[in-house]
This record gives C-alpha cells, sequence and structure tokens, in this order.
C-alpha cells in the first residue's frame, strides 16, 4: 500500500492481515505496479520523475532510475525485461 504523504510503501502481511513494516521511497508515489512473478513492485515517484524498484523477499528498494517528469502507472512486459509508463519505455536491470 502506498503512503502518498510519508512517501513509504507499507509492508502488509496477508494471512495476519496487517502491516508489519515499512520501505521508504521518495514522496509524491503513486500507482504502483508488481511484476508477474511477484519480485519486483515499481514504484514512480511523480514529484522527482525517478521509479523505485523494491525487492519484495528483500523489502528493500534495489535501484531508483530517472524516467523524466511526471511517471504514473508503470506497466510491465511478461518477459519481465521492459518496464513501460506513457510517453516513455525503460529496461529494467
Amino acid at each position: 500500500m502506498s503512503n502518498v504523504q510519508s512517501g513509504t510503501v507499507s509492508v502488509i502481511d496477508t494471512n495476519l492481515n496487517r502491516v508489519i513494516g515499512s520501505i521508504t521511497v521518495w514522496a509524491g508515489l503513486n500507482t504502483m505496479t508488481m511484476d508477474v512473478t511477484g519480485a519486483r513492485l515499481y514504484v514512480p515517484n511523480y514529484t522527482d520523475g525517478t521509479v523505485s524498484i523494491i525487492d519484495t523477499a528483500a523489502g528493500a528498494v534495489v535501484a531508483t532510475i530517472g524516467v523524466g517528469a511526471n511517471p504514473f502507472r508503470p506497466a510491465v512486459n511478461l518477459t519481465r525485461t521492459r518496464t513501460h509508463r506513457p510517453g516513455s519505455v525503460f529496461s529494467r536491470r
């Protein structure tokens, strides 16, 4: 769950139905996208033109990449080789 004001993503244990942690990204985060394997979560940081990539097993940001102004609603292709946002395409590294 994204927390726009604090710039964090809440980690929720779905068996316990409660928040068990949080991961700091950047302020201005919005719609997040999970890759098809559930291994990576892509979090657009609207205010600074970046996307934070979270390793879901580690519960940590593994990369933050610049993608241009106002990223919103990324989409990941089924082969996990590209992540798209309106107006651009960037490679998953």
